[in-house]
């Protein structure tokens, strides 16, 4: 088993250029981590308060929007959390892409046992993996790969469009993480099907970012071979070892899994909703650190 359990790879530029697009630097992102810090103080209903890298990853997939922020952070507590499913690989490739998004893995590892699989276990499990990198990665966007080999017609029939609704919410409204490309690979007849079905329920600006394979071969048309695994003809970590890397992560975390287990919500304590709510700018309770007045 690898003794080395650093799992995501950041390059030194990545916050730099990631705050670039949301016209932010590292010093008023740390003043923004402050007022969000203030506010999760002042809600006496939420369960805990993150630290400054959790706020940090948090504030960057809300668009640097401290307001958008904290309706997602609630969003976030009420999320069931569990183990990670023993039956896929379910890992991140260690390298980030040149754009710094984080690309994920996703395939069957017992053919036999496939069928068996809860769609929704595998949320619980991209959540799990979400906290960790909450902590240790630079989050601005993900790509993910679906290799289709080993599937079963018994597992895509449970993919139905209720599971596809959550799936688009739990990244749009509860992890707020632009999936920035899909790869699905080693295709079988059913998915065109559930394209039909997907295509249906997002953008076309989404849609588009799907790429469909009938084998790997499309990888190393849009990814470097260092980020690939050996498994794929590129020179990164096998995937069973990647996974391993992914197990002795979530083992380390698990004090922390536990803690989530137990937190909730306060309602009782919650702040009255004020009338504009909604507002971006009014309806707020909060804290406001520093007004600057040109």
């Amino acid at each position: 088993m690898p003794k080395d359990t650093e799992l995501f790879s950041v390059q030194s530029n990545a916050l730099s250029s990631i705050l670039k697009v949301y016209d932010k630097t590292e010093e008023s992102l740390a003043e923004d981590v402050l007022n969000l810090k203030d506010w999760m103080k002042g809600q006496h209903h939420l369960p805990e308060i993150l630290n400054d890298k959790r706020v940090q990853n948090f504030l960057i997939l809300n668009k640097c929007n401290v307001e958008k922020a904290k309706k997602k952070y609630r969003q976030l507590l009420q999320f069931p959390k569990s183990e990670v499913d023993k039956l896929i690989y379910h890992v991140p490739l260690p390298k980030m892409t040149k754009d710094m998004y984080r690309v994920f893995l996703q395939k069957y590892r017992i053919k036999d046992k496939v069928g068996q699989i809860d769609p929704y276990d595998l949320l619980k499990m991209a959540y799990n993996l979400h906290e960790i990198r909450l902590k240790e990665d630079v989050m601005c966007g993900d790509v993910i790969i679906f290799d289709l080999k080993g599937t079963s017609m018994r597992l895509l029939s449970k993919l139905t469009p209720a599971f596809l609704v959550t799936v688009i919410t739990l990244y749009k409204k509860i992890f707020s993480l632009p999936l920035k490309g899909l790869y699905i690979i080693n295709i079988v007849p059913y998915v065109s099907t559930l394209l039909s079905v997907f295509k249906t329920l997002v953008k076309p600006k989404l849609f588009a970012r799907v790429h469909v394979c009938n084998d790997a071969n499309i990888l190393k048309e849009h990814f470097p071979l260092e980020m690939l695994a050996r498994d794929y003809g590129g020179t990164e970590k096998s995937v069973d070892e990647l996974h391993e890397l992914c197990e002795l992560k979530l083992q380390e975390y698990q004090d922390r899994f536990d803690l989530l287990d137990k937190l909730r919500v306060n309602e009782s304590l919650r702040p009255a909703i004020l009338e504009n709510e909604d507002d971006e700018f009014l309806g707020y309770h909060g804290n406001f650190r520093k007004l600057n007045i040109d």
